[in-house]
């Protein structure tokens, strides 16, 4: 929902072997012939356009070619992007290429750091522009709209839960870092509602760290909102009767379409994608890497002094409120 966006340029130390890159005609280019741009969802590299690239298979490559043009976006256009730059640094025959990966990742081993709040999130600027433009102005029976609204915890649950220990059930999640690019990153809702065992899945409504409780005021978390609106939780879905992968056609959170929630599943690597729980137009959560264009479906707490005066809360007899 926000982030920390120091990051610098990164080359893993890890090596992968890669069959799939020897048959695909890609163009290659030396890595200062690529640029480093940045959008919304951030870092990503471009050949230059004063670059001179080749358009090779690999294994058709001469050696001084592989040595001179190692690098690729995977792109089979030269105007292709990517987010994650590949450096093929050796090769065994024609069929097995040695090839390492950078992109952008922090620049401490501080995890702490990596969760710092600094940059604000496509959905968080969304929610609240909406607010403002929907609600912020708005009266009803003469008092304001936001007299019903008040502040309270949306949470980003960013912890990891390693070991996940329920019973004598026991999940060994390897996948921990939490930022680090060596590895995948499984995140703790993802562990409780999908990795555990069928008997052994779990929902919450705790947040277990305080940068990730999105408020406005610090009374109720991290004080990081404009306005109080947030997402629903993929653990608040659970808890509504979702589950994953299953679909739940009379769900009332069903809206036949796709809406992100607030909750991260995991990191994935090689490719740097960072996937966030979903709800699916048939009612039920998947997960997906969050530069995909789903909807936002707005989150907000009412105030206690709040009075149903009418409505079932149905799209035609809707819930008609006053406030005590």
């Amino acid at each position: 929902y926000m982030y920390n966006e120091n990051a610098t340029s990164w080359e893993s130390n890890a090596t992968t072997d890669y069959d799939w890159i020897e048959e695909t005609v890609y163009y290659w280019a030396a890595k200062t012939d690529f640029e480093e741009l940045t959008d919304n969802y951030g870092t990503y590299w471009k050949l230059k356009s004063t670059a001179n690239p080749i358009q090779r298979k690999l294994k058709l490559m001469t050696t001084d070619e592989f040595t001179n043009y190692g690098y690729t976006c995977k792109g089979t256009a030269a105007t292709s992007t990517c987010r994650v730059l590949y450096h093929v640094h050796s090769r065994s025959g024609v069929t097995t290429s040695q090839s390492s990966y950078i992109t952008m990742s922090p620049n401490t081993t501080d995890k702490s750091v990596v969760d710092t709040n600094n940059k604000e999130s496509n959905a968080k600027k969304q929610l609240e522009k909406w607010y403002a433009e929907k609600l912020a102005t708005k009266t009803n029976a003469g008092k304001s709209v936001t007299a019903y609204i008040v502040d309270n915890t949306f949470c980003n649950d960013r912890s990891i839960l390693n070991p996940y220990t329920k019973g004598s059930y026991t999940l060994n999640n390897s996948y921990n870092s939490g930022y680090l690019l060596t590895n995948h990153t499984f995140y703790a809702a993802r562990t409780r509602l999908l990795d555990a065992s069928q008997g052994n899945k779990s929902a919450t409504l705790l947040c277990a760290n305080n940068n990730d409780k999105f408020s406005k005021t610090a009374a109720y978390g991290n004080a990081k909102l404009s306005y109080p609106v947030g997402l629903i939780t993929a653990d608040e879905f659970a808890l509504a009767g979702g589950k994953y992968n299953e679909k739940n056609e009379r769900f009332y959170l069903r809206t036949n379409g796709y809406y992100w929630t607030m909750s991260p599943s995991n990191f994935n690597s090689p490719s740097a994608f960072a996937y966030e729980f979903y709800v699916y137009p048939s009612g039920m959560m998947l997960n997906n890497f969050v530069s995909i264009n789903y909807g936002l479906r707005a989150v907000i707490n009412l105030s206690p002094s709040t009075l149903i005066t009418q409505g079932d809360g149905t799209v035609d007899h809707p819930y008609e409120l006053t406030i005590e």
